[in-house]
């Protein structure tokens, strides 16, 4: 694992003392200008999901991402659990242009997750309010089917008025539980949406 590490922290792997980069994904070999062959992260992402896979704490390897590769990483522990995901979904209702990071089918819902590669608390509540308000004209867009706000971030899980926040260690356990403490969240709209999900929809 400490391989994974330093090629996720974007360091140089020397070509010649590292043969097991070879089996890694998202790795791939490159030469410097005295022609010295070495590993490195070509994938990130990719070699971020194989790290937590293998036991690596989500929010450690999430810190070495950028914030494009981690809404990709967010996108891929909802495919994860089969569920069908749209990334990076831009829209326009009501004369307003909108976009969300990541949506996913959730069992008779939507989930629109704002990804904040981030770990500060204060910017958080503007946050929940901002997805929530980019969720609703979500709803809207679709027909008024149910979507439940989420934002993603590398801070600590709470919930701000109805909007969950979560962890990237904590996604996991998240989706794994979330029917036990839907109720206690924002979820707008009232259509519930069918298991084929955003594919048909959006």
């Amino acid at each position: 694992m400490e391989l994974v590490m330093e090629l996720l922290k974007g360091g140089r792997v020397p070509f010649s003392h590292a043969a097991a980069a070879a089996t890694l994904p998202g790795v791939a070999v490159a030469r410097d200008l005295s022609g010295n062959e070495f590993w490195y992260a070509s994938q990130k992402c990719e070699l971020a999901v194989y790290a937590v896979a293998r036991g690596a704490d989500p929010v450690s390897v999430s810190r070495f991402l950028h914030w494009k590769e981690f809404e990709e990483f967010v996108t891929r522990a909802f495919e994860s659990f089969g569920y069908p995901v749209k990334h990076d979904f831009r829209f326009k209702t009501n004369g307003l242009r909108r976009q969300v990071d990541v949506v996913a089918n959730l069992p008779g819902m939507l989930a629109s997750v704002d990804c904040k590669h981030w770990s500060r608390a204060a910017g958080l509540p503007a946050a929940c309010r901002d997805q929530a308000e980019r969720s609703a004209l979500l709803s809207s867009y679709l027909g008024g089917v149910k979507v439940l706000p989420i934002v993603a971030t590398l801070g600590s899980s709470r919930v701000y008025e109805g909007v969950p926040v979560v962890s990237a260690g904590s996604l996991r356990d998240f989706l794994l539980n979330l029917d036990s403490y839907v109720d206690e969240f924002t979820v707008l709209g009232e259509t519930p949406v069918s298991r084929s999900g955003p594919s048909s929809l959006l």
